[in-house]
Formats: C-alpha cells, structure tokens, sequence
C-alpha cells in the first residue's frame, strides 16, 4: 500500500518540489541524476551550436564534425563541473545562513532541479528551430513561464535541502551570484593590469 502513495518524482518536482526532495531523501535515494544534468549540458550546448553556426560555415565536414563533438562534450563536462562547483558553494553559503545540508543533499537537491532547466532549455532549443515568428513568439512565452517556475522550483529544491525558508534560500542564491562576480570581475581586473603592463 505505501508504494501507491509515493510520488512520481519527474510530475511532483513540478508541483510539490519540497515534498518530492523529502520523499527521496526518505526513500534514502541519494545519488544525484547525472543523465539530466548531462543531458541538459548537452541541449544548451547544441543551442550554441545552431546559434553560432555561420562562423562555421566555410570550415570543411570534418572540422564541423570535430566543433559538434567538442561543444557537445564540453557542454556536458561543463554541466557536471556546475553541479560540483555549485553544491559546494550552496552549502558553504547554506550553512553559513544556518542551513543544515551537507554536500551530497545539496548535489542530489541540484541535479534535480536541473530536470525543470533541461525542460525550459529544450523548449528554447525547439523554438530557434521553428522559423515562424509567431510560433517563436509563443515558445519565447513559454521558455520565459516555464524558466521562471524552474527557478523557483530551485530556490525550493535549496530551501528543502537546507531545511529553512525559500527567502533565504534566494538570499544563498543571492550571495553566490554575487560572490562569482566578485571573484569574475577581480580576475578580469588582475588580467587587465597583467597585460597593460
């Protein structure tokens, strides 16, 4: 009887994001879901791809082939470098702001919410393919709708993970945008001085 009571993950991350985390930590299912990370690194990469497609275009077959392989894989090694990266900082911060989450919730907590950004991202990717401005403008609709609720459903997965409000989930959000910034912009400066000398 239990098993009819348990949620579908890929609908109740949608819905109920808190409950659906809680459910699999209870479930004590841990791991994160590499696949939709590195399938999502994939679909944003094949979306540079066909953004930037004319710089490519007088390169011979074999070169076009070599720059699909190389943005594919680093699309996917970039995905994954994120997740690491950032469930570090989210917990750093996270604990910071009296979190209680520890690095492997925080992984398992991230990687799902890329499930709504892999959908948000497949729908812009589906909407630069279709070259009808109105259809373009309805998908631009739901890319915008949809990618805000992806957020949200993130500032969610972190406020779960952490066990505190979804406010200072986005204050965590807050300060590790602001501090990759910060840290951006002084190598940038660092860079800048380096070459003017």
């Amino acid at each position: 009887m239990k098993n009819k009571n348990l949620l579908n993950p890929w609908i109740a991350i949608w819905t109920k994001p808190r409950a659906c985390l809680r459910e699999m930590m209870d479930r004590d299912e841990k791991r994160p879901i590499l696949w939709v990370v590195l399938v999502t690194g994939l679909i944003n990469a094949a979306a540079a791809i066909y953004v930037g497609w004319d710089k490519f275009a007088h390169l011979t077959p074999i070169k076009h082939a070599s720059i699909i392989a190389l943005k594919l894989f680093l699309g996917t090694f970039l995905a994954y470098g994120y997740l690491s990266m950032a469930s570090w900082l989210y917990m750093l911060v996270g604990n910071w702001l009296k979190g209680t989450a520890g690095y492997e919730t925080l992984m398992k907590a991230i990687s799902w919410s890329f499930y709504p950004a892999m959908i948000t991202a497949l729908i812009g990717f589906i909407g630069l393919l279709i070259p009808n401005p109105f259809i373009e403008l309805i998908f631009l609709v739901l890319y915008t709708i949809v990618g805000i609720w992806a957020f949200v459903i993130f500032l969610k997965l972190i406020a779960e993970a952490h066990q505190f409000s979804v406010w200072r989930a986005f204050a965590t959000f807050a300060i590790v945008v602001f501090a990759i910034i910060s840290v951006v912009l002084m190598i940038s400066v660092i860079i800048a001085l380096i070459r003017m000398k």
